[in-house]
């Protein structure tokens, strides 16, 4: 049975891929954004709890676009609140932190199972009356390996469904905007870069970005022997899967071969304890981030070197964040200023990654987008901190 599901899914694999990058003579490519699959699902914020009541829970697939500019598909789950809102819904394509590397480690997957740590940060949200859009990202969920980290595939997945979502039955004339944090900021701050050019028929209220941890060469050296080393390896593995010609294995050593293992089979909380405190040196055979064409990866990769965003943009990140170094919030905060952006920027005086992640969404992000979502001015204030 187990041999025949496999070979099931497998097949049904091939064939969605089939039919992005090959169609039939006369077939109609599917545009990004475009569901591929719906179905009714349900959300639990603990394990063994029954469904929350008053919202309805759907998983998607749907056509999204690769860091490379290929035809991709992404998954994701979309909760729309049930009690009546007073005017267009409130829209949000969340950005999630880092879930893992494996199929099943995905919120679509873990929300029905009650055991997505995440939810705490934004269940506030739901009970605003606001909808969720939240993407799996590449990888996750669907064919492949999981781009982590990997900006440009990020943002067009948190855009693609936006997309997605506004078909569905109540969000057609829906407000939007974009939040995220970690992970889930790198998604934000490259949504709100590749919007304009990419899905200018989006018109955001605004985009709030947490405590960004974008594959960079500079992340890569504040995190390489410390707690959060995880994310080393994992960046390593998610630029490797969305450019394959920098053919990570070719400088992995056998302890670099199991961390990418890891990274890749098992979901955040116990590839973070595996792989916590490693070292460059001990994972890969030569200085990789020297290396031009991992170093030039790297470099493109960083959020705020893109396109200025066209939306007000809030920045906030945690001086004492001990996973993304203060130093990410403010190169993004001076980029982005540097070109022109309508920019809030909210530097925190305390506050670890994890509890800023727990209360940051909620505390910080949702009243600035409540703010933006009615239409309330803000004044830039690229000057300060």
């Amino acid at each position: 049975m187990t041999g025949r599901l496999l070979m099931s899914g497998l097949s049904v694999a091939v064939l969605i891929a089939t039919a992005l990058v090959a169609p039939a003579s006369g077939a109609r490519t599917p545009a990004p954004g475009e569901i591929l699959a719906a179905t009714p699902t349900e959300l639990r914020l603990a394990p063994l709890t029954p469904p929350v009541p008053g919202v309805t829970a759907t998983r998607i697939r749907y056509r999204s676009t690769s860091a490379t500019g290929a035809p991709n598909v992404v998954s994701g789950i979309v909760l729309v609140p049930t009690k009546p809102y007073p005017g267009p819904r409130p829209l949000i394509g969340y950005g999630v932190g880092s879930h893992g590397g494996a199929d099943g480690c995905e919120p679509s997957a873990v929300l029905p199972q009650g055991t997505d740590f995440e939810a705490v940060s934004w269940a506030p949200l739901l009970a605003k009356g606001w909808a969720l859009a939240i993407t799996d990202y590449e990888g996750l969920g669907t064919p492949g390996e999981h781009t982590w980290g990997v900006g440009p595939a990020q943002g067009n997945a948190v855009l693609d469904i936006l997309r997605a979502a506004r078909t569905l039955p109540g969000l057609e004339s829906s407000s939007l905007a974009v939040m995220g944090y970690s992970q889930g900021g790198v998604a934000a701050a490259w949504a709100a870069q590749l919007q304009p050019e990419y899905a200018p028929e989006l018109r955001l209220a605004g985009v709030a970005v947490g405590a960004i941890t974008d594959a960079t060469a500079e992340l890569l050296r504040a995190n390489d022997g410390g707690p959060a080393s995880f994310l080393n390896i994992a960046h390593l593995s998610g630029l490797d899967a969305a450019y394959p010609e920098l053919r990570l294995d070719r400088y992995l050593t056998d302890k670099g071969r199991a961390a990418l293992k890891s990274i890749r089979t098992d979901c955040v909380a116990v590839a973070g304890v595996k792989n916590a405190f490693q070292r460059l040196s001990s994972l890969t055979t030569v200085p990789i981030l020297d290396q031009p064409d991992w170093a030039a990866r790297f470099r493109a990769n960083g959020a705020g070197h893109g396109a200025r965003p066209t939306v007000p943009v809030l920045v906030y990140h945690s001086r004492l964040d001990e996973g993304s170094p203060f130093a990410l919030g403010k190169r993004l905060r001076d980029n982005w200023c540097a070109q022109g952006a309508d920019l809030t920027w909210k530097p925190l005086l305390t506050g670890e990654h994890g509890t800023t992640g727990a209360i940051g969404p909620a505390v910080i992000a949702a009243p600035w987008l409540a703010d933006r979502l009615q239409g309330r001015p803000i004044a830039s204030n690229c000057q300060e901190g």
